[in-house]
This record gives C-alpha cells, sequence and structure tokens, in this order.
C-alpha cells in the first residue's frame, strides 16, 4: 500500500508540474533537503504483519524470516512449542446468543448432554438468574443450568455438523460459553481449536 501511495504521490506531482501549477515553492536548495514521511496501515489497525506486504516479500524473493524481521523489526525467528489447542473470542457481552446447525449438535456441561439439537433449528442460550444459562428450544422448553463457575459447550464436530452462532458458520473445534456480570448477567462466547484448524479457518 505504501508504494503504491508513493506511486500515486509521484503522479500528481508530475501531473501538476506539466499543468503549470504552483502549489508547491521552494528554493534548489530547500527542495533537496526537504523531507516527507507517509506511513499507511491500511484497512487495518497497523500493527503486525500485512497480508499483502508479505505476499509482496515473497513475490520479491524474500524468505519467511526476511519478512519476519521487516515486520517485527528488533525481534528474533526461532522455534516455538505449539499449544494443542488456542481459544478465539468470538462475541461478549450478549443477553442471547443463537445458534443453528446443519446437523444435530449437543449443549454439554459437565461432561453432560443438557439438550440436542437437530438439523435447521433455531436454538438460544440466555444468561439466567445468578450467572445461570437457560437454554432454549425452538418450542420454548427451556433448560436452566449451572452457574458463572461452569463454562456451557457447544459440540457439533462429532456429527459432522456445521454450526452458525455469533453471525459466523463454525465447522471446525467446539464453541465455550461463559456468563459473566457486566451490568447485568451477560453471555461471551468462544472457540477451542487446535492450530491446524485455526489454520485451515473457522468455517
Amino acid at each position: 500500500m505504501l508504494r503504491c501511495l508513493r506511486r500515486k504521490i509521484v503522479v500528481c506531482l508530475l501531473s501538476a508540474s506539466l499543468m503549470g501549477v504552483s502549489w508547491i515553492q521552494a528554493s534548489p536548495a530547500s527542495a533537496q533537503t526537504a523531507e516527507y514521511v507517509f506511513r499507511g496501515s491500511g484497512w487495518g489497525h497497523g500493527i503486525g504483519m500485512s497480508q499483502y506486504g508479505a505476499k509482496g516479500g515473497a513475490e520479491a524473493g524474500r524468505n519467511y524470516q526476511q519478512i519476519l524481521a521487516h515486520y517485527y523489526q528488533g525481534t528474533q525467528v526461532g522455534a516455538r512449542t505449539m499449544p494443542p489447542s488456542i481459544r478465539i473470542g468470538l462475541t461478549q457481552g450478549e443477553t442471547r446468543i443463537g445458534m443453528r446447525g446443519t446437523g444435530r449438535f449437543d449443549f454439554v456441561m459437565d461432561d453432560q448432554v443438557v439438550a440436542s439439537a437437530s438439523a435447521n433449528q433455531d436454538w438460544a442460550v440466555l444468561p439466567g438468574a445468578g450467572g445461570s444459562y437457560i437454554v432454549e428450544a425452538p418450542d420454548g422448553r427451556r433448560w436452566t443450568v449451572g452457574d458463572p463457575t461452569k463454562p456451557l459447550y457447544l459440540r457439533y464436530g462429532p456429527h459432522g455438523t456445521v454450526l452458525s452462532t455469533a453471525g459466523y458458520p463454525y465447522r471446525y473445534g467446539f464453541i465455550e460459553l461463559n456468563t459473566h456480570d457486566s451490568g447485568g448477567w451477560k453471555l461471551r462466547a468462544l472457540i477451542h481449536l487446535t492450530m491446524d484448524e485455526y489454520l485451515f479457518g473457522f468455517g
């Protein structure tokens, strides 16, 4: 992006010069010493490694050590043992989380199945009194279980189900729901994945 920005600036300056526009006035001496620095961060937060930048570096013949050294200056590249699984936050501060699967999925607490859903049914979980969980079936039936010390899990992988919740479909891993007190009991959702599953993509 920075390369494109520089190219556009050069084109604009040349166009302005050819058109006789005099919007930059400087003596020859000051023009030689002037320095203009432009910093951009694309559509993200500007921290970390740019996907397009890494791709451009690879196409220019740089290896992964050189690319990482460019984006993470002052660090060293080394081997590390990957954790067996990772937890990634999906949403928080919710008073209701809906879910729908392409097949069966289970609500599990303490390794016990609280309720099972069938394909194409709209289920939901709400925070209950004292930080409990309310599992709501499509027909209006409700189960109140647990407390803030016990996560409620959504298990869909063993059934080959793609579960849609928190705005996206998930094929791998399993989802953990927690309750937390934030001016009233609210829900958060996290997904557990192996590193390979994370690299495959969430959905």
